[in-house]
């Protein structure tokens, strides 16, 4: 401990290792402008959750940065004492594996202290663009789990690197090449990428517990591959004047390092294939195979009563679930029930009866099936038991965060909450009940997707409350955060919004009770009701976490994302000259977006759900403030913005486009797509409304295509059905 204290003591007096500090201390900075990768919510400009604009892009920015000077520092550190022959001066001393272990201890320490320097210098940056959403729990939990370990990964890899080749340059390339590694070849793998862990957006409102716990996991495997690797190039140390293979030999006789770095390695390998965080569902999906069986007549279901458990602390889910089964078969049935595939199923029950049951893991689109033999009784009682840590769909393995379950949300629906029967039928005569009895934080409201009731109930000793909820049909789909509803009257349509606690003030800010009130009663007298309203015309809208990525809707309830109402977004020229007029755009998309959904937008279409969303914006602000009004903040911006793109270089030759790499192509496409589909399509629908006619007549249009025969389960809306509808061409609506 001496010598490590002796070499910290002179790194710190040191004017390169000063310069370093310095250096990894600023590198967040980067994070404002220079380099921001968290995912962009909008195409036009760039904007995020306000932690991630202000926190999560600072720590990455310093992990990546940070870890690459303290790589540089490390490397100069071990040849220094090589060039300068001091290493042979020290050998009489201190055996060359201790000098090697003090120096590595050293520069760990220097990283810790850097980091603790860091965390102080950005606290009151991060303080004052954070406000209301500042959390410091969650500060210090950004900055302890994305960046400190990449600096003592930066620390550990250069060391074993230069311990294995002895030399400056091609220990610097080794690391660079696993950098590289890390950021493009490995950059799908959420578990391979040690440099830039997979953040792609955080949550202002709900909690972040998931996504930390992924990147945490990250964190523990990289240090157990990584400590396995500097173990065995601590083997190579060279000693009495060998070079490395010999002086693995000779530092090898003493097993306890090698056995030691085996371990670590095993261990690596074990928390990489037993990583408990994302399913094993098939790469292919075939719809007609997981929707199309058949169901059991015999069986039929009329209730279901869940004691559902969710554990905060770990980010679990336990429950007991219990199904008043029919069986008129008069003999044992198969009954299968599909369950996320992160639980795992303790025990079932049949009228009292312990019953053989199979896990039959064959995860597919984010659920297994679990297989039970009914005995041949009339009714039955079957109560299953579950628990475990939810996982997600693998396709969305760089996009985790959804299951969240933690003290400030959580998010349990369908097979997430409990098991749902697939080959049991459902009593259509009198509606299946769906019941809960669920075990909610203190502070924490629960609200449902579907329409029911529910109930507050007791208060435990330990602050949680036991809340009853009650619907009716197949699924349950729960959120519980700081929620405040507000009963809005928009005319006809009776809407009950719930949003985040913290969001109040910027919802008063941007006025969305009257946004609210204004898009329903404009959107449904011009194209009509939404079909997902609730049978008495009424809606429930609700607002979730970050990580849901969008929207959807149904019986009777729509949900939308934080970002939705993302401060960062509130001023987009493109979606309304006023923060209001930005809700409103938003709101809109329930009937553009939701009400027709539009296929998946490849960057050259100009056809999206953002075209008729923002050209309905415009109609909207023209209805409440007048033409004058709606030119200069619609029509003219919209005109304004297409020239800037006709003038485009790579728009007027995109023979130098497709000369591009792809990465760059794929960029500048990305950031033109936006002017299309903000601006060129909007202009395109006001010429079609002018050549049909009349405003009159384009409502009609649009009116008929928003109720028109569509397929309920993939309602797309065409450019093709538009233009027909108008009984133009795509050539009708060119711009000159």
């Amino acid at each position: 401990m001496r010598m490590i204290k002796a070499e910290l003591s002179r790194l710190f007096r040191s004017r390169i290792a000063l310069a370093a500090f310095a250096l990894i201390i600023l590198s967040p900075f980067l994070g404002y402008q220079a380099y921001r990768p968290l995912l962009s919510l909008t195409q036009d400009g760039y904007t995020t959750s306000r932690v991630g604009m202000f926190l999560a892009n600072q720590a990455l920015a310093g992990t990546l940065f940070g870890s690459v000077i303290v790589a540089f520092l490390t490397v100069y550190e071990m040849e220094y004492l090589h060039k300068y022959r001091m290493d042979t001066l020290l050998e009489p001393v201190l055996s060359p594996k201790k000098i090697s272990a003090v120096q590595c201890a050293a520069l760990i320490l220097f990283c810790v202290a850097a980091q603790a320097a860091a965390m102080a210098v950005h606290l009151p940056f991060t303080y004052y663009n954070l406000g209301h959403t500042f959390d410091m729990g969650l500060y210090i939990a950004v900055w302890l789990v994305f960046m400190l370990p990449c600096l003592i990964f930066g620390v550990l890899i250069s060391s074993a690197s230069y311990q294995f080749v002895k030399r400056l340059d091609l220990a610097l390339a080794l690391f660079i090449v696993l950098t590289v590694l890390s950021l493009v070849v490995w950059n799908d793998n959420y578990l391979l990428r040690w440099i830039n862990p997979s953040v792609w957006v955080m949550s202002d409102d709900f909690g972040n517990s998931r996504l930390l716990m992924t990147v945490l996991y990250n964190r523990l495997f990289w240090m157990l591959i990584i400590s396995g690797m500097w173990l065995i190039s601590f083997l190579c140390v060279r000693s009495y004047g060998k070079g490395a293979f010999k002086s693995f030999l000779h530092n090898s006789r003493r097993l306890i390092i090698p056995a030691m770095a085996v371990i670590l390695f095993v261990s690596g390998g074990t928390a990489y294939a037993k990583q408990p965080f994302l399913d094993h569902s098939k790469e292919l999906i075939d719809y007609d195979t997981y929707y199309g069986y058949d169901y059991n007549e015999d069986l039929i279901c009329d209730s279901v009563y869940v004691y559902a458990r969710p554990d905060v602390k770990l980010g679990r889910m336990y429950g007991s679930a219990k199904y008043h089964i029919k069986n008129s078969g008069g003999e044992g049935q198969e009954a299968l029930f599909r369950i996320n595939p992160g639980y795992k199923v303790f025990e079932i029950k049949a009228n009292g009866e312990q019953m053989d049951f199979k896990d039959l893991n064959n995860d597919d689109m984010n659920t297994k099936e679990i297989s039970v033999i009914l005995p041949p009784d009339k009714e039955i009682e079957l109560e299953i038991e579950y628990g475990g840590l939810p996982q997600e769909w693998n396709i969305l393995e760089t996009m985790q965060g959804a299951m969240e379950i933690s003290r400030d949300y959580i998010c349990l629906v369908n097979e997430d909450f409990c098991p749902v029967p697939k080959n049991t039928i459902w009593d259509v005569g009198s509606p299946s009940t769906l019941e809960s009895d669920i075990i909610i934080p203190e502070g924490l409201t629960p609200v449902m997707f579907d329409r029911g009731e529910i109930t507050q109930g007791k208060k435990l000793n330990d602050g949680s409350v036991i809340w009853n909820l009650k619907t009716t049909g197949y699924y349950m789909k729960v959120y519980a955060g700081t929620y405040v509803s507000e009963h809005i009257d928009a005319g006809k349509t009776q809407v009950d919004f719930y949003y985040s606690q913290r969001q109040q003030e910027a919802m008063e800010r941007m006025n969305v009770t009257q946004a609210l009130k204004d898009v329903f009663t404009y959107c449904t007298e011009k194209y009509g009701p939404l079909s997902f309203y609730g049978e008495d015309g009424s809606l429930k809208l609700i607002e979730l976490n970050a990580y849901q990525g969008g929207g959807y809707a149904g019986n009777g309830a729509s949900v939308m994302d934080e970002n939705c109402f993302n401060e960062g977004d509130e001023k987009n020229k493109y979606k309304g000259a006023s923060q209001s007029e930005v809700m409103a755009h938003e709101i809109i998309h329930q009937w553009w977006g939701l009400g027709n959904m539009f296929e998946s937008e490849d960057y050259n279409d100009e056809w999206s759900s953002e075209g008729l969303t923002v050209y309905t914006t415009y109609r909207l602000m023209k209805e409440l403030h007048g033409e004058e009004y709606a030119v200069e903040n619609y029509v003219r911006l919209w005109e304004k913005t297409v020239e800037e793109y006709n003038n485009n270089f790579y728009v007027r030759h995109p023979e130098y486009l497709e000369k591009l790499p792809e990465k760059y192509r794929v960029e500048i496409a990305n950031s033109l797509s936006g002017i299309k589909h903000y601006s060129l399509m909007p202009l395109k629908i006001l010429k079609a409304e002018k050549l049909v006619g009349r405003e009159e007549k384009m409502d009609e249009i649009l009116a008929s295509l928003f109720q028109g025969e569509t397929n309920p389960s993939y309602p797309y809306l065409t450019y093709e059905a538009f233009l027909d509808a108008c009984g133009l061409s795509k050539e009708d609506l060119n711009l000159e």
